[in-house]
């Protein structure tokens, strides 16, 4: 914090230039599933939706791993009970998100099943997210690197990429189904 602008922009640009190349890995993928985009568009419509919530419970899990960790409350040896606490709080957080946005858009496009995908992927979303989000800082802080410059970047593009695939790869899924009578 009182370092050189330099210095705060040398430490920055490298995450931040990972991120770049991670968020082009997401619009990849994207890309590979243009024939469900085609057969269903609004499922674009829902891609923020997930993006956002997931993004911002691995930084809230990020931010407090970090300052768990600078406070000395956690350590490298404790950092498996906060994985686990962490992830049964993602994984309760995402069930109450998931069944509210099920219902929300069972309500507002009329379509279960679009629900059920939007909610699912929800929930596996943001279960994963606090996974990673608490993972992340324990990782680099095992790697000798700061936590609190690397975390942010690594989380938003990791859950970018895997949020989608989830989602998008349930929504293809759905679509065969429905294209086969199954």
């Amino acid at each position: 914090l009182t370092g050189s602008l330099a210095h705060s922009i040398k430490a920055r640009i490298p995450w931040l230039f990972i991120t770049l190349i991670g968020e082009f890995i997401a619009v990849t993928v994207t890309n590979r599933f243009d024939k469900s985009f085609t057969a269903l568009p609004i499922i674009a419509a829902f891609m923020p939706l997930l993006a956002g919530l997931g993004g911002n419970i691995g930084t809230q899990s990020i931010t407090l791993m970090v300052r768990g960790m600078s406070t000395g409350q956690i350590s490298l040896s404790s950092g498996w009970h906060q994985i686990m606490r962490e992830t049964i709080t993602g994984l309760s957080i995402g069930a109450i998100f998931g069944v509210l946005v099920t219902l929300v858009t069972w309500g507002w496009q009329h379509n279960l099943e679009l629900g059920l995908i939007v909610g699912i992927a929800m929930s596996l979303n943001m279960t994963i997210a606090t996974m990673i989000g608490t993972c992340t800082p324990l990782i680099l802080k095992k790697l000798h690197i700061d936590p609190a410059v690397a975390s942010g970047p690594v989380i938003a593009t990791t859950i970018d990429v895997i949020g989608l695939a989830i989602y998008l790869t349930l929504v293809t899924w759905y679509l065969i189904g429905v294209s086969t009578g199954g």
